[in-house]
């Protein structure tokens, strides 16, 4: 019996969602805030992520075109691309100051880099 059951939504106000149903319970989550002004406009449309997500699906896309599975990261290194998008995030959170979506794109795509190597070292550990 299958306890645990994912389902993906588009919400018109939120865009993606994820919702979980366990045991009789829904709890849902939203994948993307997509607040208008932090989307990438171009063209007259508006994208359907934010800035800061649609640089972290483009961080995924680059992990899939380029030929890494060779190619090792140190973890200082891995962090140091990790840490622009946690900065940027955290300091606009606490209203330290305002990002713009140049800085939230560049900072999703190396987060992903970074994160993808330290993911990898994990499990090549175990």
């Amino acid at each position: 019996m299958n306890i645990w059951n994912f389902e993906f939504n588009w919400e018109d106000r939120m865009g993606p969602v994820m919702f979980i149903n366990h045991k009789g319970k829904k709890f849902g989550f939203a994948i993307c805030h997509r607040q208008e002004e932090r989307c990438i406009r171009l063209f007259g449309h508006t994208s359907f992520l934010c800035s800061r997500c649609t640089g972290i699906l483009i961080g995924f896309m680059f992990l899939l075109l380029l030929p890494i599975q060779n190619m090792t990261l140190s973890w200082f290194i891995s962090i140091a691309l990790m840490l622009p998008m946690t900065i940027d995030g955290l300091t606009q959170l606490i209203g330290l100051r305002e990002s713009n979506n140049i800085l939230r794109l560049i900072s999703g795509i190396l987060f992903v880099q970074g994160f993808y190597f330290i993911l990898r070292d994990f499990y090549l550990i175990l």
